[in-house]
């Protein structure tokens, strides 16, 4: 089952093959938005994936502006030293996942 064939479903659905043979399965609802079974986001775990699939590596570079009791984060994410998202958010955590998802747009994996 190859990945790009999948996310064109009309269901909406969409599945990464894993070398093990398994499935993961995620939504995405008819608005866009990323839906899981849980709340939970896991945009890097999700990138990670995507990427060990497609035999990248993938790196983050991170810094922080502010105060220290209210800082501003900002985070890219790298793909074989090729910038694929940026986040910004109010903690380091924060900041990648939301790199992680703009990556995962950037490469076709998530609708925006």
């Amino acid at each position: 089952m190859d990945l790009l064939s999948n996310l064109s479903r009309p269901d909406g659905v969409f599945a990464t093959t894993f070398t093990n043979g398994s499935y993961v399965f995620s939504a995405i609802s008819p608005d866009g938005f990323h839906t899981k079974a849980s709340k939970a986001e896991h945009y890097r775990t999700d990138l990670n994936n995507v990427a060990q699939q497609w035999g990248y590596v993938v790196s983050y570079e991170e810094s922080w502006s502010g105060s220290q009791h209210r800082p501003r984060w900002t985070s890219a994410v790298y793909l074989n030293n090729i910038e694929y998202g940026r986040g910004i958010g109010g903690s380091s955590g924060s900041a990648r996942e939301k790199a992680a998802k703009n990556a995962l747009v950037a490469l076709g994996v998530l609708r925006a």
